[in-house]
């Protein structure tokens, strides 16, 4: 089984289909013919590995593509240059992608050797090159993904402690708390990558709404929980919860409460179990249990029975149905307290909240 090297130069011909063929990785693995300059040694189940080249500047050009060769040696017709009889072969394609899997740059320090932008298609690559260039690009799809699972939870858990005190949160301020609070670990990726900390962050944000619009898998917990809207006429997004988290809904008699399972409103819902929230207050009663704050006390008729309840464990950190204990596992603070919990990420514990009452209280004295 050999190797063979074929190139696009988007100058030379506009590949109309190639989103759409993207699209369908990796549930269909998409095949395009393409024209080849070898006749002989080439041929159904070699490798190949597809070069992007043209006036770009050489980071944006490397490999774009790799897969089988699904067909032999065959004639067909070359309609750019419109020839009539042309050798083709066709390429099943097991990652296709618009940007380079590898550079140029990375391809000459693989192997500075080999010609990697050649003029023709079908040029031979050693196997164990091919092996490397298959490893490398398989170790850097892991790493994202490996880094994506770590740091989208993080991104929630922000959005989440935004919008605890506003209606809707900008991209641009949820890249400013981040940095804010993981300023040392954004430094260690800066020394690491050589980028910006502004930048890591800002991509972070980026590749989370990126999955979000594209209903991707690795956010599928997300989806029914935030909607974006476009500001303006650039690609800038505000986040904005897209249900109301104390819906009502229909309680069993059962003595477990079940919260963090998924139901069906208008939309899909994390529920926030309300008998729980009941349960809850009918021990704690309506009073702050960080600062003692009694709304009904201060606001008279307007702030009776009314309080936030917070869930000492995130939601969003449980990603399952669990069994609930509204009493041990809910309790009730007032607006601010709330807020100031979610100050940080974990979110601060409530006799963490205080102490710094308790701590602040002394300085006044």
């Amino acid at each position: 089984m050999n190797t063979y090297l074929f190139a696009w130069n988007p100058d030379r011909w506009n590949w109309p289909n190639i989103k759409e063929m993207i699209s369908q990785i990796p549930d269909k693995k998409p095949i395009h013919k393409w024209k080849t300059n070898r006749k002989h040694k080439i041929g159904y189940g070699d490798n190949f590995l597809l070069v992007k080249l043209g006036n770009l500047e050489k980071s944006d050009k490397g490999i774009i593509g790799f897969g089988k060769i699904v067909s032999n040696v065959y004639k067909d017709k070359d309609v750019i240059k419109n020839i009539e009889q042309v050798n083709f072969v066709d390429l099943e394609f097991e990652k296709l992608s618009l940007n380079p899997l590898i550079s140029l740059e990375e391809l000459d320090k693989i192997d500075p050797n080999i010609h990697w932008t050649p003029e023709g298609n079908g040029n031979a690559i050693p196997a164990s090159i091919f092996h490397k260039i298959l490893s490398q690009i398989n170790k850097e799809n892991s790493s994202i993904l490996f880094e994506k699972k770590i740091y989208f939870p993080i991104i929630a858990e922000t959005i989440d402690s935004l919008l605890i005190q506003q209606e809707s949160v900008h991209q641009d301020k949820i890249v400013k708390v981040l940095i804010d609070q993981y300023n040392s670990t954004f430094e260690k990726i800066s020394k690491n990558s050589g980028k910006p900390i502004s930048s890591i962050a800002e991509d972070m944000v980026n590749y989370f709404s990126k999955e979000l619009l594209q209903n991707s898998e690795i956010v599928s917990e997300w989806h029914d929980k935030y909607k974006l809207k476009q500001i303006n006429t650039n690609e800038s997004l505000s986040y904005s919860l897209a249900f109301n988290p104390f819906q009502d809904e229909i309680i069993s008699n059962d003595t477990v409460y079940k919260e963090g399972s998924i139901k069906q409103i208008t939309i899909n819902a994390y529920e926030r179990n309300p008998e729980a929230r009941k349960k809850c207050l009918k021990h704690w009663k309506y009073k702050c249990q960080c600062c003692g704050f009694d709304f009904e006390k201060t606001y008279g008729e307007i702030g009776k029975n009314f309080i936030h309840v917070h869930h000492k464990k995130p939601l969003s950190e449980i990603r399952e149905e669990y069994e609930l204990d509204p009493i041990n596992d809910l309790i009730p603070v007032c607006a601010n307290c709330h807020a100031m919990i979610h100050r940080k990420i974990p979110a601060y514990e409530i006799e963490e909240i205080k102490f710094f009452l308790e701590q602040n209280k002394s300085k006044e004295l």
